[in-house]
């Protein structure tokens, strides 16, 4: 199946099947970049419109396909700010 600006195949390419928007790069620092929350929000944004989509057209699959994506960029931001939490222990909470 083909998605839409799926051109791929180069390996550093940041657009690929649903659920992976973003491939990443070896050798990133272990800390959350603002890159790494930058595309969770976008995840999250995406799945929201999608749910709401989904309402819209009364397209069950692609409401619950909305809410997976915002689960999934909550799991992710929550493991990230978790690793960041054991890699800095003397970080101020915020």
């Amino acid at each position: 199946m083909l998605y839409p600006l799926s051109y791929g195949g180069d390996g550093g390419s940041i657009l690929g099947p649903p659920g992976c928007l973003r491939k990443r790069l070896r050798g990133n620092s272990a800390r959350m970049s603002t890159s790494d929350k930058a595309w969770i929000k976008v995840d999250k944004v995406s799945g929201q419109a999608k749910e709401k989509w989904g309402k819209a057209t009364r397209n069950r699959r692609l409401q619950v396909e909305g809410r997976a994506d915002q689960m999934n960029a909550d799991v992710r931001s929550f493991g990230e700010k978790v690793k960041d939490r054991f890699r800095r222990p003397n970080a101020p909470r915020r």
